[in-house]
């Protein structure tokens, strides 16, 4: 079975789950520029900048964002990736896998997974899957497996995940030779922070 890598302390966000909305942090006070003070009602004008140099390193994960800042401390602290592209879908990882009836949902992913790899020349490609540790919540497991497999045990879609990353893997060989490409599974434990395991291409689970 694959050892954890990393424990990130950035927590997995619960307060979506049980409902809680927190008004936002009022931002920091600025002096507006003379555009902004004309007319600023209608726009925002940020103080940082474009990026004239594309990130070299690509992020496959969930687009729940209860593991946002979860996710941005492990490659940041673990994987000092602090500047990447991102695809973030319902399943990440799995996304890329057809599943049940979804075929040309996972086609659709694909394309646009090789065609971003290309077009952004990337070098580093980091797939993400999450759900919950074994004695974690039952809230954190990934919403589309657990609508692709509603009767499923956490360990079962545990297992799936890890099949489906390593299945992409291989299917893909060719369109992701020109890249290094690892694999992580985030879980999400009893005190919600979150452990990263790292899925071996072809180790026992």
């Amino acid at each position: 079975m694959a050892k954890p890598i990393y424990r990130s302390v950035g927590a997995w966000d619960s307060d979506q789950v049980l409902g809680k909305v927190e008004a936002p942090a009022p931002a920091p006070a600025s002096t507006p520029t003379l555009s902004a003070a004309k007319d600023s009602k209608n726009h925002f004008v940020t103080s940082q900048q474009w990026s004239v140099d594309r990130p070299d390193v690509m992020v496959v994960a969930c687009s729940d964002g209860r593991l946002q800042f979860s996710i941005d401390h492990f490659l940041n602290a673990q994987l000092n990736v602090k500047h990447y592209d991102r695809m973030f879908m319902p399943g990440g990882s799995g996304a890329l896998v057809a599943g049940g009836c979804e075929f040309l949902r996972a086609e659709h992913y694909r394309r646009d997974l090789y065609f971003l790899l290309e077009a952004h020349g990337t070098d580093d490609l980091i797939l993400l899957a999450h759900g919950a540790a074994d004695d974690g919540p039952p809230e954190a497991t990934c919403a589309h497996y657990r609508r692709l497999m509603p009767y499923a045990s956490l360990e079962e879609i545990r297992t799936q995940q890890v099949v489906d990353i390593r299945e992409f893997l291989k299917s893909a060989h060719t369109q992701l030779s020109k890249v290094r490409v690892r694999a992580f599974r985030a879980e999400v434990m009893a005190d919600l922070t979150v452990r990263y395991v790292e899925v071996d291409k072809e180790s026992s689970l």
